[in-house]
């Protein structure tokens, strides 16, 4: 994924954004009825993000964006998990297995610590960004919403890469709304199954993630066209009033 042309891209996008885009306050095709019994909370994520744009990359800046999503469910303040987790399929296969609780915390402060260099733009960060993304998920710090907080580090690593757009890309529509399978399938692949015990492969998820957020720039590219021509019907209305 090539970080300087989608700097630009992102910057002839943030020019076009209204002020609602901008602040947060407005979620390009927010997906939260995959989350419906949790009510995960992404648009203060979005604001933890748009409101932190200094924050290093560390365990407990993941820690308060993840309590930033779950504000407000039965897993606020919940931290790390407590019980290993199974990723199993719709017909209750087991896909891969995740790391265990005690050896989490510190597998979280080493994978920070190895990719501190993302807290400097540089100009191929962006295939190590998903690097990174892959390799929380593969951990699955989390009880829930691992997949969510995931899109979320990403949205938080390319703002403070300099992507002002990226907090209100739909990631999270194109990963799971209509790749759900797709992904968990490139998750597995790029893991070896089993957290640990396989070297971790990149590129095929390098290559897939770098799809989604292309796809999430056309997407937003979509909205504003359709906000835009929306406003200019509204203010050629009024004219005609008038």
């Amino acid at each position: 994924m090539d970080i300087t042309k989608l700097r630009e891209i992102d910057k002839n996008f943030y020019e076009r954004l209204p002020p609602s885009f901008r602040n947060g306050e407005y979620l390009i095709l927010p997906n939260a009825m995959f989350h419906y019994q949790s009510h995960l909370n992404e648009l203060n994520a979005v604001r933890f993000i748009i409101n932190h744009p200094d924050a290093s990359l560390s365990v407990q800046t993941i820690l308060d964006l993840y309590g930033a999503l779950v504000k407000g469910t039965a897993y606020e303040g919940n931290g790390f998990k407590q019980k290993s987790v199974i990723i199993s399929s719709e017909k209750n296969e087991h896909l891969y297995v995740t790391l265990p609780p005690e050896e989490t915390p510190a597998e979280m402060e080493k994978v920070c610590r190895e990719y501190e260099h993302l807290n400097r733009f540089t100009d191929n960060m962006a295939d190590d960004m998903i690097r990174l993304v892959l390799i929380v998920q593969c951990i699955h710090p989390f009880a829930d919403g691992n997949g969510r907080l995931s899109s979320l580090l990403l949205q938080f690593l390319m703002y403070k890469a300099g992507l002002k757009c990226a907090p209100i890309l739909p990631l999270d529509f194109f990963k799971y709304g209509q790749n759900m399978s797709l992904h968990t399938m490139n998750i597995v692949y790029a893991s070896g199954a089993f957290y640990g015990q396989h070297p971790i492969v990149f590129d095929r998820y390098i290559e897939f993630m770098s799809n989604m957020v292309y796809k999430s720039y056309r997407c937003l590219r979509d909205t504003l066209e359709r906000y835009e021509l929306a406003n200019c019907n509204s203010s050629d209305a009024r004219n005609k009033n008038e």
